[in-house]
C-alpha cells in the first residue's frame, strides 16, 4: 500500500520552516510582470508588419496543415525582436527566475536541460580535468563529457535489489571518490531521478565543498520542487553551485524549455553566460522561452495552489491504482527511504504482477485505451500528475490497467533481472578520445571485451549503457538483449537495432 505525501505534522516544525522560507523571494521583485511575454504581445498589438524571419510571416504564408496543428496565436507569435530590444526584455526574464528560484543568475533556455547539461560543462571544464559524476547521469552529460574533453570519475548510485530502482549515490560514496581524486573540483548529480527520488543532497553538497569541488545538480526533473513545503529540498537551497532544470516538466512551460542557475563563488558567471549563448540558437522561438517567463510568474503568484491541486491529484491516482490486482505504487517506504526522499508528483507503478514488461503495457494502454503515460521500462510504468485534469481522466487509466489483468495473453514477459546495468566498469579512454578514434561496427555478442565507442542509451530514462572509453561486458550486453526483446527504444546508437554496436579499432 502507498503512503500519501508527507504531512505537516510528519515533516516537523523545523523542517516546515525551512521549507516554507524557500517560498519567500530574496527580493522585491515584481513577479506580476512578465517581460518576453509583454513583449511579444507589444509586437502583435502593434499589427506589426513583418519583412523578417520567419518566412510563414505569423502565419499567414503558413500550410493549412501546420494552422490546424499549432492554431493563428502560436504562429502571429513566432516573431523576431530586434536584437537589443530581446536582449534587454530576455535579461529582465532570466533576472526574475534567478530570484525565484534563489540564484545569482539564470539563463532561460530553448534546448532543454540538456543544453544546459552542454553549456555549464564546458564553461567549467578544460579537457583533461578529472570530474566526479553519478554513473546515472542523463546522455547529455555524458555529451558533455565528449564535448569538454574531461576524464569521468564515475559514482555508483544505490539500486534496490528487489525494486529495481536507482536510489541515488551515497555521500561517502562521493567522499570516498574526491578523496581518491583530489584534483576533481567538480561533481555531477542527479536529482530527482527519472524515478522521482530525491538524493541527500545537503550531505553530498557537503562532501563536495569540504573536499574543494563545486556542485552540478541535473535536476530536471525538479523545477517545482522550491514552491510546496511538502515537496523535497531542491538543489539551490541544498547549497548546490549550479543547477539545472526543466520547467516543462512539472512547472507548467512549453516542451523544450528549461532554466540554467548559477551561484557566484565557486563557479565563473560570466563563463557561464558565454557558454550558454554559444551553444543556444540564435534564432529562438521567442514562445517558447515566454512559456519560461510566463511559468515563473505563475510559480511565484499561485505556485502553492498550484502544487496543492497536483498533489491531490497524485494522491486520487495512487488510491485508484492501488486497488488493482497486479499492481504496485511504490512509496517512499517501499523504497527504504525518509518521507520526502520521493516527489509525490512521480508515481512508480510496479506492473510485474501484469505478467508482462512495462514496455507492452504502455504500449498497450495507448493503442487499446488512448492512454499515454510518461514512460516504462521493464518493470515500471512511470506516471506525472500535475494540476488539471480529474476524476474521469484517473478512471480511464485504471480501466485500461483493469483491462490488462484479463486472462488474454500479452504480446511480451518480463524477464526476471530489471533494471540499468550501472556498476563499475574500466575506463579505458576518455569519452572525447574514444568518441573521435576510429571506430568498426561489430556484432552485440561480439563487444565483449572491446571499448565503446558511441552511446548505447535505452530512452526513457536516457541513462547511457554502453560509454565511449568503457569496456563492454556480458552483462550489459545482456540487459540490452532483454531490453530490445522487450521493445525499448535504443537512442544514440548508429544502429538501433543493435545488430552491430561501434568499437574502439584495436590498437
Amino acid at each position: 500500500m502507498t503512503a500519501g505525501p508527507a504531512t505537516t505534522a510528519e515533516l516537523g516544525p523545523a523542517a516546515v520552516a525551512t521549507a516554507t522560507l524557500r517560498l519567500i523571494p530574496r527580493q522585491a521583485a515584481n513577479h506580476h510582470v512578465a517581460p518576453l511575454v509583454d513583449a511579444v504581445q507589444r509586437y502583435r498589438q502593434r499589427e506589426t508588419v513583418s519583412f523578417h524571419c520567419p518566412a510563414h510571416r505569423g502565419g499567414q504564408a503558413a500550410d493549412a496543415s501546420l494552422h490546424d496543428l499549432v492554431g493563428e496565436r502560436l504562429l502571429s507569435a513566432d516573431i523576431w525582436l530586434d536584437p537589443a530590444e530581446q536582449h534587454r526584455v530576455l535579461r529582465q526574464a532570466e533576472d526574475l527566475a534567478a530570484d525565484l528560484w534563489g540564484a545569482d543568475r539564470a539563463f532561460l533556455l530553448g534546448n532543454g536541460s540538456s543544453g544546459g547539461n552542454h553549456a555549464a560543462m564546458l564553461a567549467m571544464l578544460a579537457p583533461g580535468d578529472e570530474v566526479v559524476l553519478a554513473r546515472d547521469a542523463h546522455i547529455s552529460t555524458h555529451m558533455g563529457l565528449v564535448m569538454t574533453g574531461a576524464r569521468p570519475v564515475w559514482v555508483t548510485p544505490e539500486v534496490h535489489p528487489q525494486r529495481s530502482v536507482g536510489l541515488g549515490v551515497t555521500p561517502e560514496a562521493l567522499g570516498a571518490a574526491l578523496q581518491a581524486h583530489p584534483s576533481a573540483r567538480l561533481v555531477v548529480l542527479v536529482s530527482p531521478s527519472y524515478a522521482g527520488v530525491c538524493s541527500d543532497l545537503p550531505a553530498l553538497v557537503q562532501v563536495a565543498h569540504r573536499a574543494g569541488a563545486a556542485v552540478l545538480v541535473d535536476e530536471a526533473w525538479g523545477a517545482h520542487l522550491p514552491f510546496h513545503p511538502l515537496l523535497p529540498v531542491d538543489a539551490l537551497s541544498a547549497g548546490a553551485d549550479a543547477v539545472v532544470t526543466s520547467t516543462h516538466k512539472l512547472a507548467g512551460s512549453l516542451s523544450q524549455s528549461a532554466l540554467l542557475l548559477v551561484r557566484a563563488g565557486r563557479i565563473d558567471v560570466d563563463a557561464v553566460a558565454t557558454a550558454v549563448r554559444m551553444t543556444a540558437t540564435t534564432s529562438p522561438l521567442l514562445p517558447l522561452l515566454a512559456s519560461v517567463d510566463s511559468c515563473r510568474r505563475r510559480l511565484a503568484l499561485s505556485g502553492r495552489t498550484m502544487l496543492d491541486s497536483a498533489l491531490s491529484n497524485a494522491e486520487q491516482l495512487r488510491s485508484m491504482l492501488d486497488g488493482l490486482p497486479g499492481t504496485d505504487v511504490l512509496s517512499a517506504g517501499d523504497l527504504g527511504l525518509g518521507p520526502r526522499a520521493l516527489d509525490p508528483l512521480k508515481l512508480v507503478v510496479d506492473v510485474a504482477g501484469l505478467g508482462s514488461t512495462g514496455v507492452a503495457i504502455e504500449r498497450l494502454l495507448r493503442e487499446r485505451f488512448a492512454v499515454a503515460v510518461e514512460g516504462s521500462d521493464l518493470c515500471h510504468l512511470f506516471l506525472v500528475a500535475s494540476a488539471g485534469g480529474g476524476a474521469a481522466e484517473v478512471g480511464r487509466l485504471a480501466d485500461g490497467l483493469r483491462g490488462l489483468t484479463s486472462p488474454e495473453p500479452l504480446p511480451v514477459r518480463a524477464s526476471a533481472a530489471c533494471g540499468h546495468v550501472l556498476g563499475p566498469r574500466p575506463q579505458a579512454r576518455s569519452p572525447r578520445e574514444a568518441y573521435f578514434a576510429p571506430r568498426e561496427s561489430v556484432t552485440l555478442a561480439g563487444s565483449v571485451g572491446r571499448i565503446a565507442a558511441e552511446l548505447v542509451t535505452p530512452y526513457p530514462p536516457g541513462i547511457p549503457v554502453l560509454v565511449p572509453g568503457e569496456v563492454i561486458d556480458a552483462e550489459q550486453v545482456g540487459y540490452l538483449r532483454r531490453a530490445l526483446r522487450a521493445g525499448v527504444h535504443m537512442h544514440g546508437a548508429a544502429d538501433p537495432t543493435l545488430s552491430c554496436v561501434q568499437v574502439m579499432v584495436d590498437s
